[in-house]
């Protein structure tokens, strides 16, 4: 998240889309900690102009 914010100051961790709503992370300003993998939440990294990384299924 600190990267992110960097880049866009007002990124929020809510800004972060997982493609499984069961998979839990928290926001600890510096890193957004999931509880799974983002292959086990079926998520890919997908590098968009509008943003550096958008995580989505």
């Amino acid at each position: 998240m600190g990267m992110l914010r960097r880049v866009y100051p007002s990124a929020r961790a809510s800004d972060i889309y997982l493609g499984e709503n069961t998979c839990l992370g928290v926001d600890t300003w510096y890193y957004v900690m999931f509880q799974q993998g983002l292959r086990e939440c079926l998520t890919s990294e997908t590098v968009t102009s509008s943003m550096t990384c958008q995580l989505s299924v």
